[in-house]
């Protein structure tokens, strides 16, 4: 079972739950341990994404820097493609990363339903320009 929300989310569900970490991966560990779950995303906006799975692999993907013209359906995009990795058995790390090609193409797109093809995703991969790696720490909350 993956669990796939963004970091503001994760940090109500801790404390709703009162978890505690110092970093939105120990969060994310924290919440696939005491729910049960097998892998837990956590989105990060421009930024990228992270995931944890309940045997403590980590991985972290930063965003592609694009030109925003409407983020509607980005989520959609990142979570189906992601799952669609899984499903192919790429890495934890690869799939954040098709993840978030998927998820910034559409964002610089008008509406949600526009095509992107796997050449586009493909390309800004191998020619994108990449987000600095985010910061993780958690800022005062949930510790």
């Amino acid at each position: 079972t993956v669990a796939k929300l963004n970091d503001e989310e994760l940090v109500v569900i801790a404390r709703v739950f009162g978890m505690t970490g110092r970093t939105l991966p120990d969060l994310a560990a924290r919440l696939c341990s005491e729910a049960g779950l097998a892998t837990v995303v956590v989105t990060l906006g421009a930024r990228g994404a992270l995931a944890v799975r309940s045997d403590g692999e980590l991985a972290v993907s930063p965003g592609f820097v694009v030109e925003l013209n409407d983020p509607c359906g980005s989520g959609d995009a990142f979570a189906a493609a992601f799952v669609a990795s899984v499903e192919e058995g790429l890495s934890l790390g690869t799939a954040l990363t098709r993840a978030n090609a998927l998820g910034a193409l559409v964002a610089t797109q008008a509406g949600a339903t526009q095509v992107v093809t796997v050449t586009e995703v493909e390309e800004l991969i191998r020619t994108g320009r990449r987000a600095p790696l985010p910061d993780l720490a958690l800022r005062g909350q949930s510790r």
